[in-house]
């Protein structure tokens, strides 16, 4: 996992530190694990996502996103 980017008003970003990111299972985006308000557990273990799409497309079909996430 990588620290988040924080943007800056001049459009640049930096690493907080502090926040912990993860990638999406679906669509490969990476999402802040702490903060993403689209989350699940499957099979004992926390998956965050970008959207509410890309949650609902890994309920439909949790093992063939949560084999690529491995």
């Amino acid at each position: 996992m990588l620290p988040l980017r924080s943007k800056l008003d001049s459009g640049r970003f930096f690493y907080t530190g502090d926040d912990i990111v993860t990638k999406d299972p679906v669509c490969g985006m990476n999402v802040d694990e702490n903060n993403s308000q689209y989350r699940l557990e499957h099979n004992g273990k926390q998956y965050s996502f970008c959207s509410e799409q890309c949650k609902n497309k890994f309920e439909q079909h949790p093992e063939q996103y949560a084999r690529s996430a491995a």
